[in-house]
């Protein structure tokens, strides 16, 4: 029985049954190679999707309300005085400004404390404009104090605590928003901690109007009953005259203080200083005579009448040198006035010294003007009611600019209400002129379109890879020149994916058709094709010798003179280019950009075609993996009869050899019996 055998069946039976199951996989492998294409595939079209949306994201962007050709860029000629930016809304324009103040908020500083200086306990507010910073404190240190404070409203008011020496330290308090009307308060326990610190003191000198009315007048250098005249409030100081405006009472004034006045210029024509030729003697005319119907005319007087000569306009004298203030230390020369014809406000500083102001004096010797004066006043901006600051780093002010010779005030450095679209940024003051230029950002609109070729060329490249003939030629993509590694190896395994998906091919015929088509612009025919704007399939080639292979796929060129040109002649037209009305409703109806916006919308919005593709795929994908799960649950199910099986069979087979084991045995011994 030992010498019996059966074929395949004394074998290793594990063996067997990873042996069968290998060919039961079979399918299962074929599944899932199935499933991994499905899902490369899918990729694929979202990698399309993306790249479709983006070249529509592109050509959106060249009409409509946010085309760029209606883009504007504000120049300054003087940038570290006053910057702008300008909006869509701007209107290209050239304007003069004169920055004659930047608007700042008040800033104090103690006097010297020391460093273990504490706080007192109270209810300390300060008072920014119409809005307040209230602090309830139990007491302490110094920079406890500026901590608690800036949580209070750091948009209102900032402290900080500086070492100004080793063993000794100031505060410096001051108010975020800009503005004269946002002029910094000390109220409550405030109030005397600002005295305490030397924030603040008990105010000095006086502030008030000067009088300007028919009684207040003086007369100063010379006498002129002519020399000034009344017209709505005003003071007209003719040509030549001199007078004193004098207070009723002097006004004592203080570190700080500023002479305000409001005033312009009446400009005198020369024609004003022409006198008429005098009438001189009434001549009677001599007549005729007749004589037997004979009429002899009179031959006139036998003298000549004088020949009148017009004199000559006087020399003009040109002196703005016209305010002067009257002190108790004597007359001060004030700065000279801008000749302007509309109403001017001058500020100007007292001096730095405390001293008493008598009267505002004026003196007119120009001969070509009279000196309007709407009011005087005097002012201290430090003055907070019955306090000043100590030490003003800088005092609450209103931003002021001088526009075309009439004055600007705003409560801040940003203005964005003086001219439509534009955004003016105050960097400092300064009596040089500033000129700032509105244009069309030529740049930018350059941009967005260099944005565009690049992205139709993306995507008539991704359309050609993905639709190419012959996998294996992979001229397509090594001509390429902007492709990765990465993205040139996953390109040529690209190569040809859909070239059975006409849609695609429908697609890329359709966007060079849309490229190449003339469009109605205001511009008629001069510019109605992308080619008159340096854009087009050939715009580099130099002629003769090969043709470029690269050219006949239809990728765009940009020849940037021919560009630049026509952004600068015609941007308008260069609109209507990519998206115009034709009609007059209002609505957008043709043109490159609506036309790709269009063609595109059918393939990218939800429902369309990349959508309804995905969709399918994503359908074929679930279907796929239920396939793969009830396979493998039938491989589990088939593998474990089959080791049942092989496992009995081993089992009947080891028992077959024991039993012939035994029968050996047993003629062995008998065997050895005999």
């Amino acid at each position: 029985m030992s010498d019996i055998k059966i074929p395949g069946v004394n074998s290793d039976t594990t063996l067997m049954v990873d042996k069968l199951m290998e060919v039961e996989r079979i399918p299962l492998e074929k599944m899932e190679t199935e499933l991994d294409q499905i899902k490369e595939d899918k990729k694929v079209w979202q990698s399309l999707g993306r790249t479709t949306g983006e070249l529509q994201s592109a050509a959106k962007s060249l009409f409509g309300f946010q085309d760029p050709f209606s883009e504007h860029k504000a120049e300054s000629s003087k940038p570290e005085i006053i910057t702008a930016q300008a909006n869509r809304n701007a209107a290209v324009e050239e304007f003069d400004l004169i920055v004659k103040q930047k608007a700042s908020g008040d800033r104090f500083i103690s006097q010297s404390l020391s460093t273990d200086y504490r706080v007192p306990s109270g209810y300390y507010r300060f008072q920014v404009g119409d809005e307040e910073v209230s602090l309830r404190y139990r007491g302490g240190k110094l920079e406890d104090f500026v901590r608690r404070l800036n949580e209070k409203d750091e948009s209102l008011l900032r402290a900080s605590v500086i070492r100004n020496r080793a063993d000794s330290q100031v505060l410096l308090i001051e108010s975020v928003k800009t503005g004269r009307s946002n002029s910094l308060f000390f109220t409550d326990d405030a109030i005397q901690f600002g005295l305490d610190t030397g924030l603040i003191r008990n105010a000095r000198g006086d502030s008030g109007e000067i009088p300007i009315t028919q009684n207040a007048v003086k007369t100063w250098e010379t006498e002129n009953s002519n020399a000034y005249e009344f017209l709505d409030n005003n003071i007209i100081v003719k040509t030549g005259a001199s007078l004193s405006l004098p207070l009723t009472t002097p006004m004592e004034i203080s570190n700080g203080a500023i002479l305000e006045i409001e005033y312009y210029v009446n400009s005198i024509s020369e024609e004003d200083f022409k006198k008429a030729p005098p009438p001189g003697p009434d001549i009677p005319d001599i007549s005729g005579i007749s004589f037997e119907g004979i009429n002899i005319k009179s031959s006139g007087y036998a003298f000549d009448k004088p020949q009148w000569e017009e004199p000559v306009p006087p020399a003009r004298i040109d002196d703005m040198n016209v305010f002067f203030a009257s002190t108790d230390t004597g007359i001060i020369n004030l700065p000279a006035i801008e000749d302007h014809q509309s109403l001017q406000k001058v500020s100007i500083p007292m001096g730095d010294s405390s001293s008493v102001f008598n009267a505002l004096n004026i003196r007119n010797n120009n001969n070509y003007r009279e000196i309007v004066v709407h009011s005087a006043k005097i002012t201290n901006p430090s003055l907070r009611g019955e306090f000043e600051a100590v030490n003003p780093l800088d005092s609450a002010s209103d931003a002021i600019l001088l526009m075309n010779g009439i004055e600007v005030v705003r409560e801040t450095n940003t203005i964005d209400d003086l001219i439509p679209g534009i955004t003016l940024e105050v960097q400092a003051p300064s009596p040089e002129k500033v000129t700032l230029k509105i244009e069309p950002d030529i740049e930018y609109a350059k941009e967005q379109l260099f944005s565009f070729v690049i992205k139709y060329n993306q995507m008539l490249a991704r359309l050609a890879i993905l639709t190419n003939s012959d996998s294996t030629n992979t001229a397509l993509v090594d001509e390429i020149e902007y492709y990765t590694d990465e993205e040139r190896a996953a390109a040529i395994e690209q190569l040809g994916l859909f070239r059975g998906e006409y849609s695609l091919v429908r697609l890329k015929n359709t966007l060079q058709t849309i490229i190449s088509s003339p469009y109605e612009t205001s511009a008629g025919n001069e510019l109605s094709l992308l080619k008159q704007l340096g854009i087009s399939t050939n715009e580099t080639s130099t002629g003769g010798g090969a043709a470029d292979t690269s050219r006949l796929r239809g990728y765009l060129e940009v020849n940037e003179e021919t560009l630049d040109l026509a952004l600068q002649k015609n941007q308008r037209a260069i609109k209507d280019l990519f998206g115009m009305d034709t009609d007059g409703d209002l609505v957008i109806d043709t043109g490159i950009g609506k036309k790709l916006d269009d063609q595109l919308t059918a393939y990218t919005q939800t429902g369309g075609f990349y959508s309804t593709k995905i969709s399918r795929m994503d359908y074929d994908i679930e279907n796929k993996n239920d396939d793969i799960s009830d396979y493998k649950d039938r491989l589990v199910t088939y593998e474990q009869n089959l080791r049942r099986k092989y496992g009995n069979m081993e089992a009947l087979l080891n028992q077959l050899e024991a039993s012939s084991n035994s029968i050996d045995n047993f003629n062995n011994q008998n065997s050895n019996n005999k």
